[in-house]
């Protein structure tokens, strides 16, 4: 299963994006967008919780590049 959280730099964000990280069944990628450069740092501190819940960073700056890199 995949499962986005937008605004994942946010209070609201994080907890959700904990909250499926702890809850998603094995195997699923969660992906984390936000246009805060500190969404890295959020999928950091996710990274120690033992599942096996794949996560995926992708702060704006990045998408940006890569779109316009298609351009």
């Amino acid at each position: 299963m995949k499962v986005a959280v937008l605004g994942a730099a946010g209070g609201i964000g994080q907890a959700l994006a904990l909250l499926l990280k702890t809850q998603l069944p094995s195997g699923s990628e969660l992906s984390l967008y936000d246009i805060a450069p500190v969404t890295p740092g959020v999928a950091v501190d996710l990274s120690h919780i033992p599942t096996d819940v794949k996560l995926k960073d992708f702060p704006v700056k990045t998408l940006l590049r890569r779109w316009k890199a298609r351009m």
